[in-house]
């Protein structure tokens, strides 16, 4: 029995898949957070329910985390910045974090993410008491923290103060920087600061500096703080005080 020969035709639609990212920083240091925001629409619809996974993109594709789109196409992701991810050491380095739906393969536009090492400073003078007018000799220990591990800063400035007077010293490959000043006529206690600013990252470290309250200190023992953000001075006294009234020199 012979048959007609027949057809249709169906109209479908492909929908144009759009997916943006922003980061709430751009930058930090390990243990740092930062919340990162994909906006996903379709034909400039958000579409609500979509999973969406976030990476870092240099060179390969390291998996960082996901989360589903809201009724606004939004998916967010709160990253807690590690030490690693994968092979990958973060600190001193930008990295490239992109989003993926992972239904379409729509990739996001990359936000540049700067990973710093966390320093701290340590201020030391070689005694803790002078007579008016003598040399003070200020010692200042620059460190980074490499996954826990201080380990000294070399070719770096730091700034050193006291008594209205300051100076720039360049770190050591110990990681430390000398400068002398004359204690003051007028006896008393006064307060010795030294900060280090950072640099512009991927360099070695980012911006930091260190803040610490006025406090007696016996010869030689540090005052540590970590840095983080602030850029504040680390402080520590030197006790001025008339010598003939106490008779402490010879």
């Amino acid at each position: 029995m012979p048959y007609t020969s027949s057809s249709g035709s169906k109209n479908i639609k492909v929908m144009g898949i759009s997916l943006s990212l922003t980061a709430s920083k751009s930058w930090g240091v390990p243990g740092d957070q930062i919340v990162f925001t994909a906006t996903l629409t379709g034909d400039g619809v958000p579409l609500s329910g979509e999973y969406v996974e976030f990476a870092i993109s240099n060179g390969r594709w390291v998996v960082i985390g996901g989360a589903n789109t809201d009724d606004l196409g939004k998916a967010r992701f709160a990253w807690t910045i590690p030490w690693t991810a994968d092979t990958l050491k973060l600190p001193c380095n930008k990295w490239n974090i992109q989003a993926k739906h992972t239904v379409s393969g729509t990739l996001s536009n990359a936000v540049s993410v700067a990973v710093a090492y966390p320093t701290r400073l340590t201020v030391m003078t070689d005694k803790d008491s002078y007579p008016p007018g003598a040399t003070i000799t200020v010692t200042v220990l620059l460190e980074y923290n490499d996954a826990g591990t201080y380990k000294p800063l070399a070719g770096k400035t730091v700034s050193i103060s006291f008594a209205g007077t300051s100076k720039t010293a360049t770190t050591g490959t110990d990681g430390k920087a000398t400068t002398t000043f004359n204690a003051p006529t007028t006896p008393g206690t006064y307060t010795v600061s030294a900060s280090y600013a950072g640099e512009g990252i991927p360099a070695t470290v980012g911006t930091t500096t260190v803040v610490v309250g006025t406090y007696s200190i016996p010869a030689a023992v540090p005052l540590v703080l970590l840095i983080l953000a602030e850029m504040l001075p680390v402080v520590v006294p030197v006790v001025v005080e008339e010598g003939k009234k106490r008779g402490w020199w010879k």
